[in-house]
């Protein structure tokens, strides 16, 4: 089995192809398909089997190629169901941004973290965490920039 992944991967490289860098043994193969074709050439980190309302899930986390820390929840078979994306503040639509400064124009509110969500019915959301007074918050907005909630950042998705 070894000799054979070394020939595949030897056999790949001589023709130039990009393969990606897969953390976990654990990670079945249809989550791995799905990740790579989700984000090409990305690297995962962490691939781990969680239960959710008694429903079995993937969690991946990776780095993309262009750098950005990712977040997915993939099903068994590979259905991608959640991906969280840090992203730059000038990667959130300006729309996004305005809306926040509104409700937060005091400077003392100060963004740490932006992040792009996307959900499997193609919805996408914005949540800004915002650190003041020695707590953190996060806002959560649509891609037009309307106010949804205000919750707490979760800790455990902060890198």
């Amino acid at each position: 089995m070894k000799r054979a992944w070394v020939l595949a991967l030897a056999g790949a490289l001589s023709l130039g192809l990009a393969l990606p860098v897969l953390a976990d043994d654990d990670c079945p193969s249809s989550v791995k398909k799905a990740v790579e074709k989700t984000f090409p050439g990305s690297h995962v980190k962490k691939c781990e089997l969680e239960t959710n309302d008694g429903k079995q899930m993937y969690e991946v986390k990776l780095k993309t190629k262009e750098g950005y820390t990712t977040r997915m929840d993939l099903d068994p078979a590979g259905v991608v169901l959640l991906t969280q994306q840090a992203v730059t503040a000038e990667g959130v639509p300006t729309v996004v941004m305005k809306t926040f400064r509104t409700k937060y124009p005091d400077p003392d509110y100060k963004v740490t973290r932006t992040e792009k969500w996307v959900y499997p019915d193609g919805k996408v959301t914005y949540r800004v965490t915002y650190a003041r007074d020695n707590s953190q918050k996060a806002v959560v907005y649509t891609n037009e920039g309307v106010f949804i909630e205000e919750t707490e950042p979760d800790l455990d998705d902060m890198d």
